[in-house]
């Protein structure tokens, strides 16, 4: 097989897109009924909230069937009915989405389904269920809190919450079009028929034809905007990119407005280099086997890169950091599987106003993930400089025994100003989330907001705080920390050895400054008793003795520890990982509000005691801002601009508000849940 550069595809046509008008805050009913068969008949409707009610007959003891009413011998406890169903996570503007939940009810109840949370540009069939329709250009982002309900009228059972992306589309020109195919024998043709893989037939369509490329994908020329530049695998063929050498094997350098989308890249030198680089999108690609031992190069390279987007792609094996965004801002990366790194599955470093959104993490080899400033990383010197990076939704599932070095955390991290929430860490060897303070790279760990998070089943601690160096303002709201039992695989420490191990430990805290604990929830299955928050200085030595319980920390530090609480969290599968809470749950509006109004006012300008917590979408194309709510309302508005040095909220519709009245994200009944998940309330 001759091997032959991949050429550039030029592409020229241009973005266009329907922009849905807001829908208001009407809920609209359709329902049917049948007999054991199913109903024709449908409806649909754009609002918050749209209920779908279906009656189902069933058999008597005759064989005939019976609508109105059934007579039986026997009274029997109701049971609940089910719901299943896996829903599509990610969409494509101007893509058709469909999706059907299956419900049936063992007792043959009539059955009311309900769902909540629906895009605007979404819609329901009665008969059939089905949530179906076809975003636009301006739905892209991500439409979070979408659930399925089904009811019996004793028992409602719901699927998980879901969130459905909207991807902008890879862009596809209607100028002219080239096939990549290294299966041809000439060297270029004007006649290709993609049929039969041969010059003599003709054809408009673009894509790059299966086969092993040993070269690198060097694109040339850039696209603008609206207009991309774009290089895929045509269908669903393979097209894989090798070569050992090849270092990196896709270099976007110096380019803007390019699509790299579908290849398998693997046992190559480096992934993917993002140099120079600004608003491109790779998305749906597989990269394995990244052989350089170059730290931050290794795997997918950001430098001074800003507004690119790595969507849906997958990452495993990498010789060092699987992912870096070192020196760059307004980037997104969302829906990625990263698995094993030798380092690092992912950084951020000197970098600000980035997002990691709903992605896996797995690492057999070391860490999960750090954040933390430059110290001559890529020639690079920047201090107290990695700021505002939102880091959401993501599943960091495990990470791999240090032995006698420092614990491999699921974030090493040494920011500032950032936010972390609605993340789920679990089966961690070392902490959940470590404040890092070492060396001159993570000397400032400072006004971090970090709530609404699951840290569970950890071999150390859910959260550790070290000494040293710049702590402060960092905050701590309605997480849950529990599952954790403390294992001393490094045992170079005396108390490790013979103190701590065993001990439940979910707070390991090293420093008595620089941190607030307001309203998190300590999951233990014994009442309130000492080590579920440990006091120990750096020197892996007991700071008190005897350790302390939540109660004596909430009475005897309030400047640090308020309102926190030790109670099991009833989640909805704690051995299968599902950190959704059942309905009864303690942690249902059992948060506390994330800040609060500064002064009584209206319209669209609010100010608020502490804007740290909020998210406007940093720019990012097809970012939305946070949708909040305040205390005691039912209205949401979308955050438009968030100003952190005022405490200003912009926001997309008018407000009234009282002085002090709470403000959150959006939140179900009266006051926002405790953990990743908001339940319907």
């Amino acid at each position: 097989m001759n091997n032959r550069n991949l050429l550039l595809l030029l592409l020229s046509t241009s973005l266009s897109g329907l922009l849905l008008s807001a829908c208001d805050d009407s809920s609209t009913v359709v329902s049917s009924t049948t007999a054991n068969t199913s109903s024709s008949s449908s409806g649909s409707s754009s609002g918050s909230s749209i209920a779908i009610s279906t009656t189902t007959g069933f058999t008597s003891d005759t064989g005939s069937s019976d609508l109105g009413s059934t007579t039986t011998s026997t009274t029997t406890a109701n049971r609940a009915p089910e719901i299943s169903g896996t829903p599509p996570s990610r969409i494509e503007e101007n893509s058709s989405y469909s999706f059907t939940s299956a419900a049936s009810d063992p007792d043959g109840d009539p059955l009311t389904f309900s769902v909540s949370g629906l895009p605007a540009w979404a819609r329901f069939d009665a008969a059939t269920g089905t949530i179906s329709g076809s975003p636009h250009a301006g739905d892209l982002g991500h439409h979070s809190g979408i659930r399925v309900h089904v009811s019996d009228g004793t028992h409602q059972v719901s699927l998980p919450a879901f969130e459905i992306t909207v991807d902008q589309a890879a862009v596809i020109a209607t100028g002219n079009r080239l096939f990549v195919d290294n299966q041809i024998s000439s060297s270029s043709c004007n006649d290709y028929a993609p049929e039969s893989r041969s010059c003599g037939g003709g054809s408009d369509t673009v894509y790059v034809r299966e086969g092993r490329f040993k070269e690198q994908l060097k694109v040339r020329n850039s696209g603008t905007e609206g207009n991309f530049v774009t290089f895929r695998n045509y269908q669903s063929e393979t097209v894989t990119i090798t070569g050992a050498t090849l270092a990196p094997a896709i270099d976007l350098t110096d380019r803007e407005y390019v699509v790299i989308q579908g290849f398998n890249v693997d046992k190559v030198g480096r992934w993917l280099y993002f140099l120079e680089a600004h608003n491109n999108i790779v998305r749906d690609n597989h990269f394995s086997q990244a052989y350089d031992s170059a730290g931050s190069k290794a795997g997918i390279f950001f430098f001074h890169a800003s507004h690119n987007r790595f969507i849906n792609n997958t990452l495993e094996d990498n010789e060092d950091d699987a992912l870096s965004l070192v020196d760059s801002e307004r980037n997104l990366v969302e829906g990625n599987s990263i698995i094993n790194a030798f380092h690092s599955l992912w950084d951020i470093r000197c970098g600000n106003y980035n997002v990691l959104r709903n992605n896996y993490f797995y690492n057999e080899r070391q860490k999960d993930g750090e954040v933390y400033d430059c110290d001559g990383q890529v020639k690079t010197y920047k201090y107290n400089a990695t700021k505002r990076n939102l880091i959401e939704g993501n599943e960091f599932d495990y990470t791999a025994n240090s032995g006698n070095k420092s614990p491999f955390s699921g974030i090493q991290y040494g920011g500032q100003d950032g936010i972390i929430r609605h993340n789920r860490f679990h089966d961690t060897t070392g902490p959940a989330l470590r404040l890092a303070l070492y060396g001159t790279e993570a000397n400032h760990v400072t006004g971090n907001r970090v709530y609404q998070n699951v840290m569970h089943s950890s071999d150390f601690a859910g959260v550790w705080i070290q000494p040293k160096h710049s702590v402060s303002d960092n905050i701590f709201k309605n997480n849950i920390l529990g599952g954790s039992s403390f294992v001393n695989n490094d045992n170079r420490w005396s108390w490790w050895n013979n103190e701590l191990k065993g001990e439940p430990v979910q707070l390991y805290l090293s420093r008595d400054s620089g941190y607030l604990f307001d309203t998190n929830a300590f999951a233990h299955a014994n009442p309130d008793q000492p080590y579920l928050i440990t006091y120990g200085n750096g020197f892996r030595e007991s700071g008190i003795d005897p350790q302390r319980s939540v109660a004596w920390w909430n009475s005897n530090e309030p400047g640090k520890f308020r309102n926190n609480m030790v109670a099991q969290p009833a989640f909805v599968d704690d051995g299968g990982r599902d950190f959704h809470l059942k309905a009864g749950s303690p942690m249902i509006d059992a948060g506390t509000f994330l800040t609060r109004t500064a002064s009584a006012g209206s319209g669209t300008t609010m100010r608020v005691t502490d804007a740290a917590y909020f998210y406007d979408g940093f720019g990012i194309p097809g970012e939305r801002g946070d949708e909040i709510q305040l205390e005691g309302e039912s209205t949401t508005a979308t955050i438009l601009a968030v100003d952190y040095a005022s405490n200003t909220l912009t926001l997309d519709r008018s407000l009234s508000w009282s002085s002090g009245q709470g403000v959150s994200l959006k939140y179900n009944g009266n006051a926002p849940d405790i953990g990743a998940f908001e339940s319907e309330g």
